[in-house]
């Protein structure tokens, strides 16, 4: 049996190396099972451990290693795939690679073009060096210029201008139009949406920051507030981010409790009505700080008067969930839930600086 096997591979192979040699004579083809060499043009399919092909190439390839030199159509698979200019068609690999522009898909483990790109690349290094329309996913996607599509990672960032979406851990833009979506999100000029923990925003053009934390450098909301409510008497607050959405830390003092300090977070908006006046609500919680988790919730409606360019007077009734089973201060209504809840309609007001 093994006689037979034997006689058989060699029965394979002897016509192969023959026609190799054959070409090799003649300088223009090399095609055995281990490596394959072909002049431009020859659109034969490669199959081997390492594939050579040169000049343009329709075709496909499939070995270990796959080289294009110049222009390929067609699919390359493999472990390491080279196109050195422009490919329509397929890199599956561990490494793909194409010089100058492509159209199609790439999926691998590190997934390089230089120029442009039109189409699906996934892996977990996704690297195009100018523009692109596609779907990027991977760990680390970055475009070197501008992107019309998606791009969905750890960290995601384009040199440029983003038409679509960014969804990541980290996520890098000049400027977006569309959305950001991430733990930390960067962009020079927004127009669309940000969702995230942290937002860096250069300029707001037409859009919202929303966020645990949204930094604007130009056309964003700051402001220090002190208030006086129903259930503590001295409250200060910082609001961060857009008039359309912010966000605010709150940390609250009533000396007449065993335990006065309660800190919490919040969130509001400001809705003009005129010049000088505006409606804001806003949504807060807070926790005490004691032993026992303690907290109440608020909603309150105020209404705004601009004194000064920088100056604000509010006030409004609010609406507290109350858990801690501290007395309010005051308040026009109460309402008992149960033995741990009550509900309270009280009134605040507050003056604000805003930066």
């Amino acid at each position: 049996m093994k006689k037979i096997a034997f006689l058989t591979v060699l029965t394979m192979l002897v016509p192969t190396v023959l026609l190799a040699q054959s070409h090799v004579k003649h300088g223009n083809i090399v095609y055995t099972f281990g490596y394959n060499e072909v002049p431009s043009n020859c659109n034969i399919p490669l199959i081997g451990f390492v594939n050579m092909a040169h000049g343009d190439q329709q075709s496909l390839h499939v070995g270990f290693v796959n080289t294009t030199e110049d222009n390929m159509g067609g699919a390359q698979i493999g472990f390491i795939n080279t196109v050195g200019d422009g490919m329509e068609g397929i890199q599956i690999s561990f490494v793909n690679t194409t010089g100058d522009s492509q159209q199609g898909f790439q999926c691998g483990f590190i997934n390089t073009i230089g120029d442009s790109f039109k189409g699906v690349q996934t892996g977990f290094i996704n690297t195009i060096g100018d523009h692109a329309t596609t779907v990027q996913v991977g760990f680390i996607n970055t475009i070197g210029d501008r992107m019309a599509g998606t791009q969905v990672g750890f960290i995601n960032t384009v040199g440029d201008r983003a038409i679509g979406a960014q969804i990541g851990f980290i996520n890098s833009v000049q400027r977006v139009d569309g959305l950001q979506v991430g733990f930390i999100n960067g962009v020079e000029k927004l127009n669309g949406l940000q969702f995230g923990f942290v937002n860096s925003v250069g300029r707001v053009e037409h859009g919202v920051p929303i966020g645990f934390l949204s930094f604007v450098k130009h056309g964003g909301y700051q402001a220090s507030e002190f208030s006086f409510n129903e259930m503590y008497p001295y409250n200060i607050s910082y609001k961060l981010g857009v008039e359309k959405f912010y966000t605010f830390p709150i940390v609250s003092y009533n000396p007449n409790l065993a335990e006065p300090w309660a800190i919490g977070f919040g969130a509001g908006s400001i809705v003009p009505m005129n010049e000088e006046v505006f409606f804001n609500p806003e949504l807060s919680s807070q926790t005490v700080l004691s032993g026992d988790y303690k907290e109440f919730s608020s909603l309150v409606l105020n209404f705004g008067h601009a004194f000064t360019e920088n100056v604000d007077f509010l006030a409004g009734p609010s609406l507290v969930w109350n858990r801690t089973n501290n007395k309010p201060l005051f308040s026009l209504r109460d309402w008992n839930l149960d033995a741990n809840d009550q509900l309270h309609l009280g009134l605040r007001a507050s003056l604000r600086y805003r930066f």
